[in-house]
């Protein structure tokens, strides 16, 4: 039987970046349970860059993501578009915004508007409803599918295989490889890297190492048609302070989401019909927005250590074994970082210099913050 240096299970984005750092220094199989690739979180992604959100490593992630995100093209396009983003303080959220305003790491990246200027960006606003609001202008609208396909074929012109279909059953350390059987096949492999998403814990499992906590959890988005009369595409995307609702442009209607964060199980999630209600009704109460039909509605799970910041390192109890998982709902926008640095500690090597840059510290993200125990062993070679 054939090794392979690099196994990758999950082929959403974290694992199909992965595999294009790792293809290049030796033979990368990536297997994805599902039909397609990029079919749970990463397809059902609100693809928006916002780099002043999250923890302090989530940050810095996207701080030194942000150079490739902004530059990839592809056939002439930039995958990339500044929107910004109007940050608004409902009643009950008083002092929120302030607070933001004086964020370090958000200032001079964020200035207060006033709510005039704040309906001639998004004319559908109820002042009413709204106490501030707040002006973020580096937020982007990415095209996630375009990031994941840019990935996928740098991987595959690395040599880099993908296999679909290929729910993972069984995997056990034997000498000094791992053997991994997906729907019926086994395959062997010096190094695994779990990108399993909402699955990473259930994989551990599965190969009889210890579970980091990771819970993935449901968020529900749907599309409705413009109010009639506007021209929705060049509006920003609206976000509560309170992060409980949120509307964007979505390819000239508007795409909603409840912002909520539901306890789910791994599975293929599916939008709750109360859910997509309230969710019609939270942005209502800011915006006035008719909704006569939904046009689409969907649910996906965004999936978190318990500290809220990403996993990438070592695993403690098992030699060869890489966790590149809990992204939380960030995982786009930190996939360059996140990558780069995964394939910087498999291989052995340093960095790139861009994580150093923007203070991507990988002890802060690593495995054995939520482990605790003996130093992990990188696989052998």
């Amino acid at each position: 039987m054939a090794t392979w240096d690099f196994l990758v299970i999950g082929g959403g984005i974290a694992g199909v970046s992965v595999a294009a750092e790792l293809a290049p220094y030796g033979r990368t199989l990536v297997l994805e349970q599902e039909s397609a690739l990029g079919y749970h979180a990463t397809g059902r992604s609100a693809a928006i860059v916002v780099p002043n959100y999250g923890a302090p490593p989530l940050r810095a992630l996207t701080q030194a993501s942000l150079p490739t995100l902004l530059e990839i093209e592809v056939e002439g396009h930039l995958l990339a578009h500044r929107k910004g983003s109007l940050m608004l303080e409902l009643p009950g959220q008083e002092g929120v915004l302030q607070a933001s305003l004086e964020d370090p790491d958000r200032q001079g990246r964020m200035h207060e508007v006033t709510l005039d200027e704040a309906l001639q960006r998004v004319p559908i606003l109820r002042r009413e409803a709204i106490v501030r609001a707040g002006w973020e202008p580096d937020v982007w609208a990415l095209d996630a599918d375009g990031l994941l396909q840019w990935y996928r074929r740098r991987a595959r012109a690395a040599g880099a295989e993908f296999r679909l279909n290929a729910k993972v059953t069984a995997l056990e350390r034997v000498g000094d490889v791992w053997q991994v059987t997906a729907s019926g096949v086994t395959e062997q492999a010096v190094t695994v890297v779990n990108a399993a998403g909402a699955w990473a814990d259930t994989l551990a499992t599965r190969a009889g190492l210890r579970p980091l906590g990771l819970q993935p959890k449901r968020r529900t988005a749907l599309t409705v048609p413009a109010p009639t009369g506007h021209d929705v595409q060049g509006w920003p995307a609206v976000i509560d302070l309170g992060e409980t609702r949120y509307f964007k442009p979505d390819a000239g209607a508007l795409m909603l989401s409840l912002a909520e964060e539901t306890d789910s199980p791994p599975c293929d999630a599916w939008a709750d019909d109360e859910d997509v209600a309230t969710a019609v009704d939270r942005v209502q109460q800011i915006a006035d927005l008719p909704v006569d039909r939904v046009i689409s509605t969907w649910a996906g799970l965004r999936t978190f250590a318990p500290d809220r910041v990403p996993v990438v390192g070592w695993a403690r109890d098992g030699e060869g074994f890489l966790w590149l998982a809990g992204h939380g709902g960030y995982g786009l926008q930190t996939a360059p970082a996140m990558a780069q640095l995964a394939a910087s500690i498999v291989l052995g090597t340093a960095p790139p210099e861009a994580l150093g840059i923007a203070r991507v510290d990988a002890t802060a993200l690593s495995p054995g913050r939520l482990t605790p125990g003996p130093e992990p062993l990188r696989a052998s070679a």
